[in-house]
């Protein structure tokens, strides 16, 4: 019996429902059907069931807010700070498992866009396909139906921070919340910081919320009740910025100036020569460990990129000659790479 259980935390939530679903063909059944202890076993089932979805749906009743963010780490620890304030049953948390500052995000509500972003992406970055089919409720598709289904009388609450990813999927949740009544509010990390500390210097130091140190990051959860509602005005903003961003081909996009940026996929590859110069300085060889480059970008970079991606255009500039590698292909922890002499990047 053990053994069941521990095969029974292994399945997918798409083949517990496939499992539930049979049980529940079984016991009705048996109800009918059966006879003695086998209807008995079958009544306390059905009971068993009837009392989980009463209490499902009354918790479902609780839930007063939805918040909607772009990280599922982001979620977890908005899950975790609401339960510290005793709010985690009236407030559901729903999260993205995508990057929308890289890849293709045209037709993104159409089931033909996601495949295309989703073809895209698994071509070039490692683990992509991986990662996605383990958070299968967080994919694109999963979440347009689940933002679809808010009920109108539910607020909400839309987290970011001053990057081309959050600030992205603001505009996109924006189009996907076109003409409802919902109340809707933005709670900005970025923002937060500067309002809260009074940051004379314009810091963007904390460009994504993930960056909020926990203090700090329960101040603004403590607060986003009396966050101010979006008006019409800035919904409409939103949804036509949208709208403009899903014309454009681009398949990287930086956040500079307030604004999001359109910029070619090789945009930072200069940066990283020039880091990949910089580490090799102090080296015998000349090869520094791929992890300590992609580990300089992220911590020198004040924007929020997958860092797949970088490894993707690392790949891209040794397959053009431009970096040489050694070690192992699949983990960077495991190779290794230097400046080609003789090759400078235009």
């Amino acid at each position: 019996m053990e053994d069941a259980f521990e095969r029974l935390s292994e399945l997918s939530e798409g083949e517990v429902r496939v499992l539930l679903n049979d049980l529940l063909k079984l016991t009705t059944a048996s109800t009918k059907q059966g006879d003695g202890e086998h209807k008995a076993l079958a009544d306390s089932d059905r009971h068993l069931y009837s009392k989980h979805v009463e209490r499902a749906a009354k918790a479902e009743q609780r839930k007063r807010t939805v918040h909607i963010m772009f990280s599922l780490s982001d979620a977890g620890s908005l899950k975790v700070t609401l339960s510290k304030l005793g709010k985690r049953m009236e407030n559901e948390v729903l999260a993205f498992n995508d990057c929308f500052s890289t890849g293709p995000i045209n037709e993104l509500v159409k089931a033909e866009g996601q495949r295309s972003r989703e073809s895209w992406l698994s071509e070039r970055l490692s683990g992509y396909l991986f990662n996605h089919h383990m958070n299968h409720e967080h994919k694109i598709g999963r979440m347009i139906e689940r933002i679809a289904a808010i009920a109108g009388q539910n607020s909400i609450v839309i987290w970011c921070g001053d990057n081309a990813h959050e600030q992205v999927g603001l505009r996109f949740v924006m189009h996907l919340l076109k003409g409802r009544e919902n109340e809707i509010r933005m709670m900005n990390g970025s923002l937060f910081y500067r309002n809260s500390l009074a940051d004379a210097q314009g810091s963007n130091r904390y460009y994504a919320l993930r960056l909020l140190e926990p203090e700090l990051f329960l101040k603004m959860v403590e607060c986003f009740e009396q966050a101010e509602l979006l008006s019409e005005f800035d919904r409409q903003r939103y949804e036509a910025e949208w709208l403009e961003l899903a014309q454009q081909k681009s398949k990287l996009r930086l956040w500079e100036n307030g604004q999001i940026k359109h910029a070619a996929e090789n945009e930072l590859d200069k940066r990283l020569m020039d880091v990949i110069g910089k580490l090799t300085e102090d080296t015998d060889d000349g090869f520094v460990k791929a992890g300590a480059v992609v580990g300089e970008i992220w911590g020198s970079c004040t924007q929020l990129i997958d860092y797949p991606f970088i490894e993707y255009r690392l790949w891209t500039l040794i397959s053009d000659g431009y970096l040489a590698f050694r070690g192992l292909p699949g983990a960077m922890h495991q190779y290794a790479v230097k400046l080609n002499s003789g090759r400078i990047l235009a």
